[in-house]
């Protein structure tokens, strides 16, 4: 035996003499002897020392990236889908059956979250437009409804009578309609006493309703040939004109409330004799005479609309213009036309009595317009919406002219003179146009040349009316680009 293994020995030779349990072996060599003899204790038992565990690094497949921290993802938007109730009844409570809010994060996935969603801002308690928001994590969406109108309540033309001292309360009755949508133009309110309110999403029937209803109100009413209605509330100068224009431009029944003139029996053209005056031309221009007489004038203050009045009153003051020195002819219609004395003054004086116009229509020609003419109400008009390009006045001389601007439509149209064609009166224009820095865009299929302003605010287009049966006129339509 080795001296080694002798005094390994050694301590078990002490346990037995020391009466020592031989179970307690183990033990005694875990407890007293130092580790470092614990390795050949086990080699001479026949056990297999443990070493201690390293922490192996798992090794990445090859052509593989370590994976890396995953970080949390941020909520970039929401939107909404869905077929979803967008029309309601004033008074209904909001229902989100079916609307869909999808959640966009910044790596580019998305998720449902309707269900986390709220939404804010619903009322119902008031006819229009309604904006719903939907709101989650932070971000928000909007969804635009609608609230039905069920009938619509003239409250500015009720407001207008009242102001009245001689017309006072008039009972004006709603309009009775699903879904209505109504715009109002007072642009005449204040000198005319007039209001006009285009009533949209409505019918040919609701239309017919309502005059029933002004008849019950105590309105009397009258239909004239294209089925619209005229009328006046009891013994008052409150006034009311009922149209169809579904199938135009407007798209709407037109409901115009104002105050008839109060008549006269005498009408004087002080302004077209001053207007003559500052082209040292001196005018002769007798009254017009007639009984509960009402006129109504143009822009230029070149074109008297006189109603209430006759064939007869208009022939008597044919003959009085005739004395004062005017040259006038007669045709087929009974109408008439002529110019005064040796002057390029004209007039023209026509019959539409029970017609378009309902009076009798008097326009003098060959007196020069301001130089503003209408460009200036349609450049006021542009001014207020911000634009700043403007439309270069007429250069050529025009007996009537008139300007249309509603819901971004722009219009002026004016008579060609005398002496001249449309095609002059175009080509006039158009070099107008080009003097103020236009550019010509080059013509549409009509063969009509389009010119946008300097600063490409405006195109701009005449064109003969003529084509459309208005014979000696040229319209100018303008659009805002």
């Amino acid at each position: 035996m080795k001296k080694s293994k002798i005094l390994l020995l050694l301590p078990f030779a002490g346990m037995i003499l020391s009466g020592c349990d031989f179970k307690d072996i183990p033990n005694f060599f875990t407890q007293t002897i130092p580790q470092e003899f614990q390795k050949i204790v086990d080699g001479m038992m026949g056990k297999k020392s443990e070493e201690p565990k390293k922490e192996e690094k798992e090794e990445q497949p090859e052509g593989q990236e370590e994976q890396q921290p995953e970080t949390q993802k941020q909520l970039v938007s929401i939107s909404v889908s869905g077929e979803f109730k967008t029309q309601y009844e004033p008074g209904e409570e909001f229902d989100p059956t079916g609307i869909v809010v999808t959640a966009v994060y910044d790596d580019e996935s998305s998720e449902d979250v309707t269900s986390q969603t709220t939404f804010s801002g619903f009322s119902s308690e008031s006819e229009g437009p309604c904006t719903v928001t939907a709101s989650f994590g932070g971000q928000s969406a909007s969804i635009e409804l609608t609230i039905k109108a069920t009938f619509y309540e003239f409250k500015q033309a009720k407001a207008m009578f009242a102001a009245d001292e001689e017309v006072g309360e008039v009972d004006v009755p709603n309009y009775a309609g699903e879904g209505l949508a109504v715009t109002i133009d007072d642009s005449d309110l204040a000198e005319k006493n007039d209001i006009l309110y285009y009533v949209k999403n409505t019918t040919h029937a609701d239309m017919e309703a309502y005059a029933a209803a002004l008849t019950a109100a105590g309105w009397t009413l009258e239909q004239d040939e294209y089925n619209d209605y005229h009328g006046t509330y009891k013994e008052t100068r409150a006034s009311v004109y009922v149209a169809d224009y579904l199938d135009y431009s407007s798209a709407s029944i037109w409901v115009e409330f104002f105050i008839a003139q109060k008549p006269v029996n005498s009408i004087t053209f002080e302004p077209i004799i001053s207007a003559a005056a500052l082209q040292n031309i001196t005018l002769v221009i007798p009254a017009y005479e007639g009984q509960n007489l009402t006129f109504e004038i143009s822009e230029t203050g070149l074109q008297y609309l006189i109603s209430n009045s006759s064939h007869e009153d208009m022939d008597a003051w044919a003959a009085s213009m005739t004395t004062a020195g005017w040259n006038l002819e007669t045709d087929s219609y009974g109408d008439y036309s002529g110019t005064f004395g040796e002057t390029s003054v004209g007039v023209s004086i026509q019959d539409w009595i029970g017609s378009y116009y309902d009076g009798i229509l008097i326009t003098f020609t060959g007196v020069t317009i301001p130089a503003e003419y209408p460009a200036q109400k349609i450049n006021d008009d542009l001014a207020a919406a911000g634009v700043t390009d403007s439309l270069p006045p007429y250069s050529g001389v025009s007996g009537y002219y008139s300007y249309y601007s509603k819901d971004g439509e722009r219009q002026i149209m004016f008579s060609v003179a005398t002496g001249d064609t449309e095609a002059s009166a175009i080509a006039r224009y158009q070099s107008d146009l080009t003097g103020a820095g236009y550019s010509d865009v080059g013509a549409d299929t009509y063969g009509d040349h389009h010119f946008e302003s300097p600063n490409h605010q405006l195109n701009v287009v005449a064109w003969a009316g003529s084509d459309i049966g208005y014979d000696g006129y040229v319209f100018v339509d303008i659009v805002v680009l």
